[in-house]
């Protein structure tokens, strides 16, 4: 055994040592005793070496990335003792255990013997030593013996971490350049270890010292000095079964972690930051902090999640927060798959087609990429796996490095595509695709390829909710700039699949189906790429058909036309906008350099009609926009002409632009008339920004003028000639006023013979029934002398129509113009002709000259090129004729209002002389005479001087219809104004009737509703009139009293309901009394009902009235008047 220990690395090559012989079985046991007691003192002390400090044997391990003889550190030290102990071998060690045994015996005896010496010779017994004296001895050398060996056995055991550290350093020495791999250390060499120096388990017995081996092995995986390098995926499962093998436990593996963890992170501090580091030191730093990064993650990895948390906590270790831990297995994590995914990439392979350099003569940047087969992600998935990637990690990687093989190849793509040496032109034959198409097929079975990996349903094949990615988000795609290369890829895809087959087939449409979605594109923009790249196919594919004839020689152009659309699947509304456009273009063409069409032209274009089958009405708007625009430039020259010229070359020369054109005579027409208009409303705007009626009329003059002398020659000979069309909208008018007529007739006929059956009817002794012959026909003579009357009415309007038509200028301004415009040129004009021209003589004194008869035709022409009929201009000329009699009929009255008999002489002549009836005159003069009235009504109610007297006085002098005059509020306030004078003011002849029904019926008041006003105001007022009337009498006011008296009969009368009741008798008869002396008849019984006076009381009263008796006014008044008594009263 000896020689194992101390040969170290042949032992280790040769196998595990032979274990040597042990001491008897009771010193075994008690030697376990002690070595359990040993274990458990070393697993309470922190693991030597691992924080800094020194074994008890001095070793230490230093945190640098180690070769493979460093791997696990120096190697222990062991004592004396320990190595002598083992350098005896077996069969040496058990004769050292006798030797020391015998030497106890040895000491038993001599306490014997010297007990004998000391003790009496004489006595036997005195020189034997006693019993106990002898088992003391023979205790003491026996625990010499035993400690001894005890002693020697634990510093032998001491030996079992070296061997384990000699085996394992044997083996990376042995390893060599392939490197130290756990996989190679033997269990059962290890286990040899531990039984050849009486230990159950090295790393149990003697955990500090395997923790420093762990320790070795931790910095040789993931070493600070190269903490900037990912971890390959491996290191995780080699630490677990580094561990797995020399047997050491979690919790001691984790105390390695944690303080592994705290020198780099410590290193990291020490290292310091800030802007005055330079380089070196940062990328140190960087350095710690990834070893540590590293660490954690590990722990993770090897201990597993849950348990790591509660094993290695690093929050409460170095003050982590939970989101600083994970960002440091996130990253690391990242750091370690990305490895794996780096180690797996390959360069995009270039087509096969395609050259092998860029034009600038370098080589293609192709890229690289995880080739696209299931078997190439299963291999980087079952390593991911293996180094326990997290599955999000994981995800969210795969899908990058999906993403950069497709975009690699999409910029393969691109590039391929704008190489100009590998474009072709449309006419091109070649069968062999264009490589940049090429490379887009490739690209589409490479994402095929991860669509099967991807789509695996094998339980853990792939992370959960594993998809391949668009390209769309890709920043070399997804930025806002002019050029959109996955559109133009797309568009470039169709186009060589287009011109490839000829045709659009279902594969391609299949294959463009997956490129839309790798690409990311919406319905919308795959919508407008195909239209687009489809209507370029067509025009390519019909250019052909055109040029090799095949379109010429087709009995039907629309069945080609249809099946090119049929076979490309597009749009045949499409199709026809494309014909519309290269039809338009070649018309545009024609006419850009040379302003005209020649006949080769026109007839080129009537091929490429038919060819196209172009409708009438796609050539007639071509013809109207170019055609139209060179034509409108001719005629707005000619209309520039003057009045003066002529018309001869400007005709000649529009003749000439037209007949060069393919414009028909309405075309040139119209195009002509928008011209015209536009000049003709330049001339109004000119009449517009005249400022006195002298510029104005003279400015509509030159109106009529270049109408009539450069308007109409050029619109009569582009329209050519009308007779037909303009017998035909006579026949037509003719026709409509023959309805009208019939129409009108069939009512008067209708309503006579109604009149004569009535008549008939009411007629006795006359036949009923008339003989049925004669009726039948006096009706045909009826009917035959409405259609005579019908045939002449219709060629009398047909006639009218064909005049007023020749009248009538061709081109007007009606549309240019709003009604109120065209009256007010119209009527302006109007009352120039009428009034005639205005002149200036010396003095400041003006004269108007007499109307000039060619003024009304010309004004007649005003009218209908402002869009006025015959009708209109007769209902406007009426209209200012009424309002030049109404401004003649105010001039005459004056101020006075008033219109003598020559006054209203001079109005009938203008009346005759302005076409005004003397009817309708009469109507005029009787209105105005009305407003003055009204006015001066207005006038005086404004100032409170109107009265009801005054105004039924007008209206029996001047028949005024107040109605008219007066409004209804101020009618409705006059009236109750009278009433209450009525009532307050009551005449001795008051007049019932007159305020009740009279006054409302003059006023224009509703009768009904004015008596039933009167009346409740004269209930209201009967008895504070008659408290009034008692009042005056008591103090004898004889003129109140009879005031009051009249009232109280006003109020009677118009009421006539139930008499006042009094208290007082006496003073009710003194009231009538003196009342009936001074009223009359009528107002006496009326007063006798008020105060309900009658029968025999009444009749005694009027006796004492007719004998002079009774109450006297004129005494009271006598006697109040001279200061006397005062009032006596009479005694019945």
């Amino acid at each position: 055994m000896s020689a194992q220990v101390t040969s170290g690395a042949s032992g280790a090559q040769a196998g595990a040592p032979q274990a040597a012989s042990s001491a008897s079985a009771l010193s075994r046991r008690a030697h376990t005793r002690v070595n359990r007691k040993h274990a458990r003192a070393s697993r309470s002390r922190a693991p030597p070496g691992v924080n800094g400090s020194s074994s008890s044997s001095g070793g230490s391990v230093q945190c640098n990335a180690t070769p493979n003889s460093q791997i696990f550190g120096p190697e222990l030290e062991s004592s004396q003792i320990a190595n002598t102990a083992q350098s005896l071998g077996p069969a040496r060690y058990a004769a050292m255990a006798a030797a020391v045994a015998a030497g106890a015996f040895a000491g038993s005896a001599a306490t014997a013997a010297a007990w004998t010496v000391m003790g009496d010779r004489d006595d036997p017994d005195s020189m034997r030593a006693p019993d106990a004296v002898r088992g003391v001895a023979a205790a003491v050398g026996a625990g010499a013996a035993s400690y001894g060996a005890y002693y020697a056995e634990m510093e032998r055991r001491k030996l079992a971490p070296i061997a384990l550290h000699r085996y394992l350093q044997g083996l990376a020495d042995a390893a060599g350049e392939g490197g130290f791999d756990p996989a190679m250390i033997d269990t059962d060499a290890v286990a040899a270890v531990a039984k050849d120096f009486a230990t159950g388990n090295v790393a149990e017995d003697f955990p500090d010292d395997v923790q420093r081996l762990y320790y070795g092995y931790l910095n040789h995986i993931v070493p600070m000095s190269r903490g900037g390098e990912p971890l390959d995926g491996g290191e995780a499962t080699k630490l677990r079964e580094f561990l797995d093998r020399i047997g050491l436990a979690d919790e001691e593996a984790a105390r390695v972690h944690i303080a592994y963890g705290k020198t780099a992170y410590r290193q990291r501090m020490e290292i310091g930051g800030g802007a005055r580091q330079t380089a070196e030191q940062a990328e140190e730093r960087d350095s710690a902090l990834r070893t540590f990064q590293k660490i954690v993650y590990l722990s993770d990895s090897i201990f597993g999640a849950a348990k790591a948390a509660y094993l290695v906590p690093w929050k409460r270790e170095l003050g982590l927060t939970s989101s600083q831990v994970e960002v440091a297995k996130r990253d690391t994590a990242v750091s370690s798959l990305r490895t794996l995914l780096d180690a797996a990439l390959a360069p995009v392979p270039l087509p096969a087609d395609a050259p092998e350099t860029t034009p600038e003569g370098k080589e293609w940047d192709l890229g690289m990429e995880v080739p696209g087969t299931a078997a190439a992600w299963s291999a980087v998935r079952q390593q991911q796996v293996a180094s326990r990637v997290p599955e999000d990690v994981a995800r969210d990687l795969f899908a990058e490095y999906m993403n950069k093989g497709l975009v690699a190849r999409a910029k393969l793509a691109e590039n391929l595509m704008k190489d100009r040496r590998l474009k072709r032109s449309a006419n091109d034959t070649a069968t062999s695709a264009h490589c940049g198409a090429t490379a887009i097929k490739d690209m589409l079975t490479y994402c095929k390829g991860l669509e099967s990996w991807a789509s695996s349903t094998e339980e853990g094949a792939v992370p959960e909710g594993m998809s391949v990615p668009t390209l769309k988000s890709h920043p070399s795609f997804s930025s806002e700039t002019k050029t959109k290369p996955l559109e133009e890829l797309y568009q470039f895809m169709l186009a060589e699949s287009l011109l490839m087959e000829k045709k659009f087939t279902d594969s391609m449409e299949s294959d463009l189906a997956d490129l839309a979605s790798l690409f990311g594109l919406d319905e919308e923009t795959i919508a407008s790429i195909t239209e687009k790249q489809l209507t370029v196919s067509y025009k390519d594919v019909l250019r052909g058909q055109v040029a090799d004839g095949t379109l010429d020689a087709a009995d039907s152009k629309a069945q080609v036309l249809a099946a090119i659309c049929s076979e490309l699947r597009f749009d045949p509304n499409k199709a026809a906008e494309v014909h519309k456009e290269i039809y338009r273009t070649r018309l545009s063409s024609d006419l850009s350099e040379k302003k005209f069409l020649s006949d080769a032209d026109k007839e080129d274009l009537k091929r490429l009609r038919i060819l196209l089958c172009v409708p009438q009405n796609v050539v007639d708007e071509a013809n109207m926009d170019f055609c139209g625009r060179i034509f409108r430039d001719s005629c707005q020259i000619a209309l520039r002409a003057k009045v003066e010229s002529g018309m001869v070359e400007e005709k000649a020369n529009v003749e000439k632009v037209q007949s060069q054109l393919n414009l028909s005579d309405k075309m040139a027409y119209d195009i002509f008339t928008g011209a015209a208009k536009q000049q003709l409303m330049a001339f109004v705007k000119d009449i517009r920004s005249k400022r006195n009626m002298a510029e104005f009329v003279q400015a509509l003059k030159k109106l009529i003028l270049y109408s009539q002398n450069v308007v109409e020659p050029l619109a009569q000979m582009i329209r050519g000639d009308t007779s037909e069309e303009d017998e035909k909208a006579a026949e037509a008018e003719a026709e409509k006023a023959a309805e009208a007529a019939a129409a009108q007739l069939k009512i008067q006929t209708g309503a006579e013979a109604k009149e004569g059956e009535e008549k008939k009817e009411g007629e006795e002794g006359e036949e009923k029934e008339e003989d049925d012959e004669e009726a039948k026909k006096k009706e045909e003579q009826a009917n035959e002398l409405k259609e005579v009357l019908a045939e002449a009415m219709k060629a009398d309007a047909k006639e009218a129509a064909l005049a007023e038509k020749k009248k009538q200028p061709l081109v007007n301004v009606s549309d240019q113009l709003d009604f109120q415009e065209k009256v007010q040129l119209f009527s302006t004009y109007m009352q120039y002709c009428t009034e005639g021209e205005q002149m200036d003589l010396a003095f400041g004194t003006k004269i108007r000259l007499a109307s000039d008869p060619a003024e009304f035709e010309r004004l007649e022409k005003l009218g209908y090129l402002l869009g006025i009929g015959k009708n209109e201009q007769g209902m406007l000329g009426g209209a200012m004729s009424t309002e030049r009699f109404k401004s003649a009929i105010k001039k005459e009255m004056g101020i006075s209002g008033r219109l003598p008999d020559e006054k209203k002489s001079t109005l009938y002549e203008y009346a005759e002389q302005w076409s005004i009836s003397k009817e309708d005159a009469d109507k005029m003069i009787e209105e105005a005479l009305s407003a003055k009235v009204a006015d001066e009504l207005k006038t005086q109610m404004s100032s409170g001087d109107l009265t009801l007297d005054q105004v039924r006085a007008m209206k029996k002098e001047k028949d005024l219809d107040v109605n008219t005059v007066l409004d209804i509020g101020t009618r409705d306030r006059m009236f109750l104004k009278h009433v209450e004078t009525s009532f307050t003011e009551a005449p001795a002849n008051f007049d019932a009737e007159d305020l009740l029904k009279t006054i409302p019926e003059e006023l224009g008041l509703d009768v009904s509703k004015a008596s039933k006003l009167v009346k409740k105001l004269a209930d209201d007022r009967k008895r504070p009139t008659l408290i009034q009337a008692v009042s005056m009498l008591r103090q004898n006011k004889k003129a109140e009293t009879m005031q009051a008296a009249y009232n109280l009969v006003a109020c009677h009368l118009s009421e006539a309901g139930d008499a006042v009741a009094w208290p007082n008798t006496s003073e009710i008869e003194d009231l009538y009394v003196g009342f009936a002396k001074e009223a009359t008849p009528a107002s006496t019984e009326a007063m006798a009902s008020v105060l309900g006076i009658e029968g025999s009381r009444l009749a005694e009263l009027d006796g004492l009235v007719s004998s002079g008796g009774g109450y006297a006014f004129e005494e009271d008044l006598a006697g109040a008047g001279s200061g006397g008594e005062g009032p006596k009263k009479a005694l019945f």
